[in-house]
């Protein structure tokens, strides 16, 4: 039932059977990055206490030997295996709470961008189109610039492609490192999935195709000419033979980068950004690579990883008639197009084969920035990929294309023109910046948008630059810069331009701009962008984030978009929440997923008094006149970092009265891992609560904060055994009624996804009457800690006060902290400690105290470092806990 599914990586590579299923993360693998090399260093112990795992291997995830600055930000991410079944998503998050740690995450494995072959094409159309056959009377390229396949592996023994393949000299296959660079005989490449000097694939064959596009012999009489001509390539191979999973992607690029790659091609990505991508393609470029990619195949407009990345050239795929191939992915960051349909190139064992995909379109501009290069040594590698971007020839205006145009960059790649241009300059952002009059973006709002310029190539003249609304969403004001001229490589700082936003836009939308450079015998645009009227409001407070919508709904605000309820900055707790209000059976009104039965009278504001924060608006039904639902969404981050207050007034102004209203809080809950965690209720504190039964546990659970009757309910999603609505087949009015009304008070056990439900029924609302209700949303490490928070919660926000009673002397909690002990173990229970044990991993009796009370101290001063067992025996038997001892 998880609504707000993380957009995950798969590889849909459609060459073997044995592809058709993928894992989308390297399993029992995270990645994590250290704020500081000191932090790295109780990597280990810090891993196990989080994560509640044993560490099986922890090593640096790149062997960079530099000492400049982007080395030193790749030096501290590490690769962490780990052993047992726990899902890599939910480590990375738990070490994310960190404060050593700059990030976390699995390690995402890209698809390749390729499709199916079709065998009826003949001729490789690709070289008059992109006139390369022209191109080589200037130029064969240079055996000196070396284009990294970082891919499945390559054929090395291809008879097309092994006169090509850089050889590393320095390093001859003779069982010593001679180059010392850390690869024993990395003689022809590399492989770093299985870390041998072997880049071959005998299974996928993808890496072989992608190698033939831009980089096959040229003019040796046999099979095709590759685009680069005489441009050499270095096979490096990062796809696990038995999975095909692209496992050491980064790495490859990051070898790609020390090894003299002057491009790095990556066929290959995901609709997916990640913070690992990022760096390491800030490092490659660093390094003066120039990162061609392949834009996607997804054949609709999204962004894709890490074509879409900063100063990475994204290559969309077009057909022999420069029409957009079908299923090419199009979108405003795509900076050019390459043939990509009905391509024939290399294959395993000295065949070949038809190929299509933007898998095969990124390296024939690989080859064409090769031949280019060759020419223009006095170039930069971001220079180079500008030069191939602004000859590219228009395809705009082919009809076919219309619906795309300015999304399929500048045109198809135009090798000629690259190598003979010497007077178009490439005016770019480098930076922008978006500010609205009163901080928010809202209908009819006065904004200034601020942009740097810088020109990478020649001279630019007489130049215009204007800000442009291409769907009338804004009125320009101030929208036009001039000058006489920008010269090569220089910047322009801070541009400013104003605009007003329409008094019509559409909610929740993100506004974009285009920005028209016009000079002498030069014209280009390119888009900005900014989230515009917002219907909802993003809070951040305490250990906890949520999104607030203005039409009754919690964590998201459009179904699937919204921060969720992030609980210390790393769990997403719940996918979706939703008030339902019933005045009767025939009346009901939601706000659950995809209902949308309430109408915003008014959007969401944040007002902040001390600690305190509130979120406040009002709803009424979309069918049902006389009806108010006015919503003050209370967050107290010095009483309540860990939960919130919804209180609710239901205003009837109607003549009729309602005499069985109910009212609910409906959240689908996701406590780490949807199908380990189990419900139950407390009636004590009206608080129906859900926990994790695995080894991180934590704790969720809604309470209600009134002395009217509590109805809880528990969904169990896809149980036919139990007695549960079965939300997979819907939540129909019938069902939110009995919901409502019939109390199903846990869950059977794990297995399961479940969601909760807490009501509050046979409520009267009289004609002309307000009826309050307030429900406290709250999460925990413990049972003990969310009981503590609801305790609060009751204490400070119930609309009752009176004759609240919490029987704490019933409690049966226990309390073992810190986890990490430095000098000083504390013990609390309610009841009564009789002696405390601490135990080595291996069993031995380290430390044993008799005691009396409530409470007592141990301490821990002598023992050694590392895991220890602590028993604590009380009134209701021996109880195990698990510490850290750190010196």
């Amino acid at each position: 039932m998880k609504r707000l599914a993380a957009i995950l990586f798969c590889l849909i590579l459609p060459v073997a059977q044995l592809l058709a299923q993928k894992a989308q993360y390297v399993p029992n693998t995270v990645i994590v990055k250290y704020k500081n090399e000191k932090a790295a260093q109780n990597r280990d112990s810090e891993f196990e206490y989080l994560c509640k795992a044993h560490v099986r291997r922890n090593t640096r995830m790149f062997s960079v030997r530099k000492t400049d600055s982007p080395s030193a930000e790749l030096s501290r991410i590490f690769r962490i295996e780990y052993e047992g079944n726990a899902d890599p998503v939910e480590m990375a998050r738990k070490l994310a709470q960190s404060e050593s740690v700059e990030y976390a995450q699995p390690y995402w494995i890209p698809e390749l961008l390729e499709a199916p072959n079709d065998p009826s094409l003949s001729t490789q159309y690709l070289m008059e189109l992109t006139h390369a056959i022209e191109a080589y009377d200037i130029t064969h390229g240079d055996t000196n610039i070396v284009i990294g396949i970082v891919d499945t592996g390559v054929d090395i023994y291809h008879a097309d492609l092994a006169d090509n393949i850089k050889i590393n000299y320095a390093d001859p296959i003779n069982g010593i490192d001679d180059d010392m660079d850390g690869y024993v005989d990395n003689y022809r490449g590399w492989d770093l999935a299985c870390n041998d000097n072997n880049p071959v694939s005998s299974v996928i064959h993808h890496g072989t195709a992608v190698a033939g596009i831009a980089a096959a012999t040229t003019n040796n009489g046999i099979g095709i000419a590759g685009v680069g001509y005489n441009t050499k390539f270095l096979p490096i191979k990062v796809a696990d033979d038995e999975t095909g999973a692209l496992i050491a992607c980064y790495e490859g690029v990051v070898y790609a980068a020390d090894h003299g790659c002057q491009i790095i091609n990556c066929s290959w990505g995901s609709p997916g950004e990640s913070l690992l991508c990022n760096d390491v393609i800030k490092y490659a470029q660093s390094r003066g690579c120039l990162i061609i990619s392949a834009a996607g195949n997804s054949g609709i407009n999204e962004r894709y990883y890490p074509a879409s990345v900063d100063g990475v050239i994204s290559v969309a795929a077009t057909n022999d008639s420069d029409v957009k191939w079908s299923n090419s992915t199009y979108n405003s960051r795509v900076d050019m197009s390459a043939p990509g349909q009905r391509l024939n190139t290399t294959w395993y064992g000295d065949r070949y084969q038809w190929a299509n995909g933007t898998s095969f379109a990124a390296p024939v501009v690989a080859g064409a920035a090769a031949l280019v290069w060759a020419v223009r040594k006095d170039l930069t590698a971001t220079q180079i990929g500008e030069l191939l971007r602004v000859t590219a020839d228009n395809i705009d205006t082919i009809s076919e294309n219309i619906p795309y145009a300015g999304m399929l960059g500048s045109g198809r790649i135009n090798i000629l023109k690259a190598l003979t241009d010497n007077t178009s300059p490439s005016l770019r952002i480098t930076n922008s910046k978006f500010t609205a009059e009163g901080g928010e973006f809202l209908t009819g709002a006065n904004f200034t948008v601020g942009i740097d310029v810088r020109n990478y190539l020649q001279p630019a003249h007489n130049v215009t630059i204007r800000l442009e609304s291409p769907d009338g969403s804004a009125t320009i004001g101030n929208g036009v810069w001039q000058t006489d001229s920008i010269g090569s490589m220089c910047d322009i700082s801070n541009i400013q331009f104003t605009a007003t936003l329409s008094d019509t836009i559409s909610e929740n939308r993100d506004l974009v701009l285009r920005i028209r450079f016009e000079a002498d015998g030069y014209s280009a645009s390119q888009e900005v962008e900014v989230a515009v009227n917002p219907t909802y409001k993003d809070i951040e407070w305490g250990e906890m984030q949520t999104t607030i919508a203005d039409n009754g709904k919690i964590g998201i605000y459009d179904y699937q978009k919204g921060k969720g309820l992030i609980y210390q900055n790393c769990y997403n707790l719940v996918s979706d929440g939703a008030l339902i209000l019933a005045l009767d059976k025939s009346k009901i009104i939601s706000s659950y997923q995809t209902d949308n039965e309430f109408k915003p009278v008014n959007k969401p504001e944040i007002t902040t008094e001390g600690s305190v924060s509130h979120i406040r608006s009002s709803i009424q039904p979309q069918e049902l006149r006389g009806i108010t639902v006015e919503q003050d969404f209370i967050f107290d981050e010095h009483n309540l970092p860990t939960g919130f207050i919804c209180d609710y007034k239901i205003i009837n102004t109607r003549k009729e009265e309602f005499d069985q209203a109910c009212a609910g809080l409906y959240m689908d809950w996701d406590i780490v891992y949807s199908l380990t965690n189990c419900a139950d209720y407390d009636p004590e504190h009206k608080m129906v609560y859900i926990f994790n039964t695995g080894d991180i546990g934590l704790y969720g659970g809604i309470c209600l904060l009134d002395s009217r009757n509590a109805v809880p309910y528990v969904f169990e999603a896809g149980n036919q055994y139990s007695n549960s609505i079965n939300l997979e087949d819907g939540f129909n009015n019938e069902q939110k009624w009995e919901a409502m009304n019939h109390a199903r008070t846990s869950s059977t056990g794990s297995g399961y996804d479940l969601a909760l439900m807490l009501s509050c029924n046979n409520l009267k609302i009289k004609s002309n009457d307000t009826v309050c209700l307030k429900f406290a949303v709250l999460a925990g490490e413990n049972l003990y800690e969310l009981k503590k928070t609801a305790d609060k919660a009751i204490e400070l926000y119930r609309t009752d006060k009176q004759n609240v009673s919490i029987d704490d002397a019933a409690a049966s909690w226990l309390n073992v902290y810190p986890t990490v002990v430095e000098s000083a173990l504390y013990v609390e229970s309610a009841s009564g400690i009789a002696s405390i044990s601490i135990y080595s991993t291996s069993g031995t009796l380290e430390k044993q105290t008799a005691c009396s009370g409530n409470s007592a101290t141990i301490d821990a001063g002598k023992l050694k470092s590392g895991v220890h067992i602590v028993s604590v025996t009380d009134c209701n038997g021996r109880r195990l806990h698990r510490m850290v001892v750190k010196r």
